[in-house]
């Protein structure tokens, strides 16, 4: 991918990180947030909307590191177990669901009744996993489930670590609708921005042959 559309690719997932967690701010920080709109406070509001506009910048950035890794990742696994890659992947995502929900129920010490509080999340990832993964695979000429579901929800549960390990789950909310979002944005997204690079190369070198 050219210098030109990388910083493209870069400030569109920066752009959906900020709008994001600003909407979902707006529903979920009424104390911090939302209250001093509704009460005309401009500055705290002002202040508030900084905040979270670096904070949904943060994320944002959060997720690329992710999503580059990720590129990094996939390739090198399938050049070293091959047609097994599938099988580990499927196997990592299991773990990574089963890890996720154990270990902060063990962390945090919740009773049943806690559950509730943080079992959406899961929840939440999986589906967004299941549905971003079945466009990503009408997109592609090969059967592509498997990685994509492995980046959703794998490279997610990644992204979100520090998170999980805060017992304030008001953390969670803030960030993984913008991870969730991102991830979706640049899996499904990339191609495109591949063709565009290449036909712009191709172009280019057109133009030098005349």
């Amino acid at each position: 991918m050219s210098s030109k559309y990388l910083v493209e690719f870069y400030f569109k997932t920066l752009l959906i990180g900020i709008i994001v967690t600003l909407v979902v701010c707006l529903f979920f920080e009424y104390e911090s947030f939302t209250k001093y709109l509704i009460s005309f406070e401009f500055g705290e509001f002002f202040v508030s909307f900084i905040w979270y506009i670096a904070y949904g910048a943060l994320i944002a950035t959060v997720s690329q590191l992710v999503f580059f890794a990720y590129l990094f990742i996939n390739p090198l696994g399938l050049s070293i177990f091959k047609s097994f890659w599938k099988v580990i992947q499927i196997f990592i995502i299991i773990v990574a669901i089963v890890d996720m929900v154990y270990l902060r129920l063990l962390r945090f010490d919740m009773d049943t009744t806690q559950i509730a509080t943080f079992i959406w999340v899961p929840i939440l990832i999986i589906i967004t996993a299941i549905i971003i993964s079945y466009f990503k695979n009408k997109q592609s000429e090969t059967n592509v489930i498997v990685p994509a579901l492995f980046f959703m929800i794998v490279m997610t549960i990644v992204a979100l670590i520090p998170f999980l390990k805060v017992d304030d789950t008001r953390w969670l909310t803030r960030s993984i609708f913008a991870i969730l979002a991102c991830n979706a944005f640049q899996l499904l997204a990339l191609p495109s921005y591949i063709e565009k690079s290449e036909q712009r190369l191709k172009n280019r070198a057109q133009m030098k042959n005349k």
